[in-house]
């Protein structure tokens, strides 16, 4: 599925999605999303599993972060919190 999205609510454990066509997305559902790292060249692929949805957007749970993603976000979570929505 190809859809606009915002992301309006990030943390270390998840985030959530604003979208229009939020419906079409169930619970339980395993998703990807393509993030970019500031001084990073390419963008990082995280798994995230869908845990509540809305009318609006829907609530992802980060899955399978290793040691070096978990940095990752770690690092950067004041520079995306303060750069919402993404």
């Amino acid at each position: 599925m190809n859809q606009t999205a915002k992301v309006v609510d990030f943390s270390l454990n998840g985030f959530f999605i604003q979208m229009d066509a939020a419906g079409q997305v169930q619970e339980g559902q395993q998703i990807r999303l393509a993030l970019r790292f500031p001084h990073e060249k390419a963008s990082t692929i995280l798994k995230a599993k869908v845990v509540r949805t809305e009318k609006n957007g829907f609530g992802c749970q980060f899955l399978d972060l290793n040691p070096s993603l978990m940095d990752l976000l770690e690092k950067n979570f004041d520079i995306f919190s303060a750069t919402l929505p993404i």
